[in-house]
């Protein structure tokens, strides 16, 4: 889903359920939805180059989450359960407001 020009984003929880990697970078995204802590099996995201702000503290449930791109966004705040990821081995904040 990369480089689309998308803004929001949309999924049945099943979809959430099994996936493991996410690519959403490049595109108009200014958040992402609770329901990504669903993603129970979630290893890598992209997020690079978007409008977010933060991320959802229910990113917490996902807990086999390794890689996490979030550059080039407008991130100020990360909330403290990112410190609660305990396999988090990459996390790419660079270029944010």
């Amino acid at each position: 889903m990369d480089d689309l020009d998308v803004a929001e984003l949309r999924w049945r929880r099943r979809e959430l359920q099994l996936l493991r990697e996410l690519d959403i970078s490049c595109n108009r995204i200014e958040e992402l939805p609770c329901a990504i802590g669903n993603s129970l099996r979630l290893r890598k995201r992209k997020a690079n180059g978007n409008r977010m702000r933060t991320i959802p503290a229910e990113i917490e449930s996902c807990k086999l989450l390794e890689d996490q791109y979030l550059s080039e966004n407008q991130i100020t705040h990360l909330p403290e359960e990112v410190g609660k990821l305990a396999v988090l081995r990459i996390l790419h904040l660079q270029n944010n407001n």
